[in-house]
């Protein structure tokens, strides 16, 4: 199989002498191996990553990660347990970035309708437009299930407790009517997983803006309030 280039290399780090980085004896105090231990980490799943997105999950080994980077094996082996701990962190890592985007949108909105719309916008700008994630999704969706549930299941934890708690603050402010809001965060949130579905891309002539408008007139008709 091909091999990827890598913008960056381990031998890019200062110190490296070519043996092994593990026993390297070049870098003069602890918070600096810290550091270089989490660049290295860094690197290793940006080389995974982009072996997912190309070849998939079940297509990529770690001899090819470890090839792309120059390195052996028993390296990838001091910083992660196995090919599926790397797949994990890639997903973690996905996930953590949308997180932070709505913990910044939310943080100083007080309105319960406005706190729903800027949490589907958000969720429809990264799902449509990251391909990256899009392609990772592939594998999983067809083959992988559950470690794609496995990966994120902390995350969509997170994100029902999120919608769940807006949809109350929303009914106990009278903007939007009595519901079941564990069943429509759950109904909501799987709306929105929809997105990864293989194949499927939201058409450039729909803005994120007017999917977003369309959405939330449905959603305003279910629940009983115009946004």
């Amino acid at each position: 199989m091909q091999k990827l280039s890598m913008d960056r290399s381990f031998t890019n780090f200062a110190g490296y002498s070519g043996k092994s980085l593990i026993t390297s004896t070049k870098i003069p105090n602890w918070s600096r191996r810290a550091m270089e231990c989490v660049n290295k980490q860094t690197l290793i799943l940006e080389a995974a990553q982009k072996r997912f997105i190309h070849y998939g999950y079940g297509k990529t080994s770690l001899d090819e990660i470890a090839g792309d980077l120059g390195i052996g094996k028993a390296t990838i082996y001091h910083y992660f347990k196995n090919k599926e701990d790397i797949f994990l962190h890639v997903l973690k890592q996905e996930s953590s970035s949308l997180r932070k985007t709505l913990q910044k949108s939310l943080e100083d909105i007080n309105s319960p309708r406005e706190k729903l719309k800027i949490f589907l916008a958000k969720h429809f700008e990264f799902m449509s437009g990251n391909v990256n994630v899009s392609r990772l999704m592939l594998d999983p969706w067809r083959n992988l299930q559950p470690l794609f549930d496995k990966g994120l299941r902390e995350f969509y934890n997170e994100q029902f407790v999120l919608l769940r708690g807006i949809l109350q603050e929303g009914i106990r402010e009278k903007s939007f009517r009595q519901m079941d809001v564990k069943q429509v965060s759950v109904l909501l949130l799987s709306l929105l997983r929809s997105f990864f579905i293989p194949g499927f891309r939201l058409e450039k002539t729909y803005s994120h803006k007017k999917m977003v408008r369309t959405f939330m007139n449905i959603v305003s008709d279910g629940i009983g309030v115009q946004i």
